[in-house]
């Protein structure tokens, strides 16, 4: 689906490149899960010690991850952030936007869960502009898509790309 999408691109006459991130990039998924967990286990710590039988066990395995996590490790993760951050001007050199994939496949039935945030993790942590543009659809019919991401501070140019691609890939163009 992906790759069909990349050849769509081109034959619309998108400038398509393929673009390997430094191996830093590689330790973001695991960062941001460890900085989240961490903060999330010190924002709700009052809500924890007095009120712990009241919260969902997602919360309290969250929490209980949080709090296993090291002050030292929880700044070593932060420290990567930011290193990975001041990398992001030479990664967007020479491109407006990277193009890739938002997930593994479709959203899981029901609403108690989106699906895994894998993909998405270092786009969060980085602080950059992330569109989702539905770019199939799955076995169930639910989208599927790709996520179109921009450098620090490059809403515009993000979001004119993101319409540009799903007017030429996306699931659902030119209705309306």
């Amino acid at each position: 689906m992906f790759e069909r999408a990349k050849e769509q691109l081109i034959a619309a006459g998108g400038d398509v490149r393929d673009v390997t991130l430094p191996p830093l990039f590689e330790k973001l998924a695991d960062a941001q899960t460890a900085i989240m967990v961490y903060e999330v286990a010190k924002s709700l710590s009052h809500e924890n010690a007095t009120h712990r039988g009241e919260l969902s066990g997602e919360m309290k395995t969250m929490i209980d991850a949080g709090l296993a996590i090291s002050a030292a490790r929880y700044d070593a993760a932060r420290a990567l952030a930011r290193t990975c951050r001041a990398m992001l001007p030479q990664i967007f050199k020479d491109v407006d936007v990277l193009f890739a994939p938002s997930t593994m496949g479709e959203a899981p039935s029901g609403i108690e869960a989106t699906g895994d945030p894998l993909f998405n993790r270092i786009w969060t942590l980085l602080r950059v502009p992330v569109v989702h543009v539905p770019i199939a659809c799955g076995p169930r019919g639910l989208p599927l898509g790709a996520s179109v991401v921009g450098g620090l501070a490059n809403d515009r140019v993000t979001l004119l790309a993101a319409d540009w691609i799903h007017e030429r890939v996306g699931v659902g163009r030119n209705v309306g």
